[in-house]
């Protein structure tokens, strides 16, 4: 089911020092750093790994999902998320299963690719996020 890792996402309280964190002891510079401004703004250095993406997220409103969750659990990583064909089969099943999502269809992301989220209630506390994103379709 899963096809690959498309992200992994991480909570910081101070996106700065991490970018200099990870440009002083990896040589990593992000591809871009921006601040999304919809409902909850945050400020993100998005980095490579392959195909895989790393999301560096530090939340500015603090009645964010984000922001609350770096304030009970501290930084780190906040979900993974996977690859997979067929997002709409993978939602009914998740539902069909028990799980409570975190919308109640398959969104699609400001990047242009098809999400979802099970709730981590449902999950035993782990983020999952899936993506069908066919520009990175492997």
């Amino acid at each position: 089911m899963f096809k690959y890792l498309h992200h992994v996402h991480y909570a910081v309280e101070n996106l700065d020092a991490m970018v200099e964190y990870l440009e002083k002891n990896f040589d990593m510079k992000p591809e871009r750093i921006e601040i999304s401004k919809g409902n909850h703004p945050a400020k993100e250095a998005v980095y490579h790994a392959g195909i895989t993406e790393i999301q560096v997220t530090e939340p500015l409103d603090t009645t964010s999902a984000l922001a609350k969750h770096l304030a009970k659990h501290g930084p780190g990583v906040y979900h993974v998320a996977f690859g997979v064909k067929n997002i709409e089969n993978l939602f009914h099943r998740a539902i069909q299963n028990g799980n409570h999502m975190r919308r109640q269809k398959v969104s699609v992301a400001p990047r242009g690719y098809k999400t979802v989220n099970i709730e981590k209630t449902s999950s035993h506390g782990v983020g999952f996020q899936f993506i069908e994103d066919p520009e990175h379709d492997v």
